[in-house]
């Protein structure tokens, strides 16, 4: 569910019809999905796909500074990756 949850927030990042704050709730909500994925893969013995929900959280948080705001705007994670995840 989760997965599908990142592909809509990727979504809606790349409008840009969003204010700062909106785009910086979106970027911690990507940060925060990705990272549950990445557990619940590593967990089940899924190192690959744990392994590009890793990158994509790691990316996303590096867009924050330390007081949750947005340094950069960046595309989302590598879309096509995580749409091949979706597709498995």
């Amino acid at each position: 569910m989760d997965r599908f949850r990142i592909y809509a927030l990727e979504k809606i990042l790349k409008q840009d019809a969003l204010s700062p704050q909106q785009r910086t709730w979106v970027l911690e909500a990507l940060v925060e999905k990705c990272s549950i994925l990445c557990m619940g893969y590593s967990n089940r013995g899924k190192q690959e796909e744990a392994r590009i929900y890793e990158q994509a959280a790691e990316q996303y948080r590096r867009t924050l500074d330390r007081n949750g705001n947005e340094v950069n705007a960046t595309q989302p994670f590598e879309k096509e990756m995580l749409l091949h995840a979706l597709e498995d």
